[in-house]
């Protein structure tokens, strides 16, 4: 799987675009199929080393992203399936009604991350940067 990521704590130069290999499915998680990371300032955080980080490198850059779950091995995250249903049909009907809406500041490709950070970091966007893969 093509992932972002870096080896040590820098400026947005320290990301390069890999191929590692899928995550094995653990009790209790969902694998998902990843269409759009919402890149944010812990991101850039855990990039320059300011925010705590578990294992070893590569650390692999974005916590936010919306998929699809492509297999799933029981509750994941404690939430029930039934609820998660329900809880994304509220959500989704609240933007189809447009009662919420999400800026876009800037949509980048998976490849071009160290633009994305760089885009973040420079304060001028007014709403989400994404990256899609």
């Amino acid at each position: 799987m093509k992932t972002l990521c870096f080896d040590g704590f820098g400026g947005p130069e320290f990301l390069q675009l890999r191929d590692l290999p899928a995550p094995a499915l653990k009790p209790e998680h969902a694998l998902v199929r990843v269409k759009a990371i919402g890149l944010n300032f812990a991101d850039v955080y855990r990039r320059k080393g300011n925010y705590h980080l578990d294992g070893k490198p590569p650390y692999v850059a974005g916590y936010e992203g919306a998929g699809v779950v492509e297999s799933s091995s029981g509750e994941a995250g404690g939430v029930k399936p039934g609820d998660r249903v329900s809880r994304a049909e509220e959500l989704f009907g609240w933007v189809r009604s447009s009662r919420l809406r999400v800026r876009v500041a800037a949509r980048f490709a998976l490849s071009e991350g160290a633009a994305a950070h760089a885009f973040l970091e420079s304060r001028r966007s007014i709403g989400k940067v994404l990256l899609l893969p």
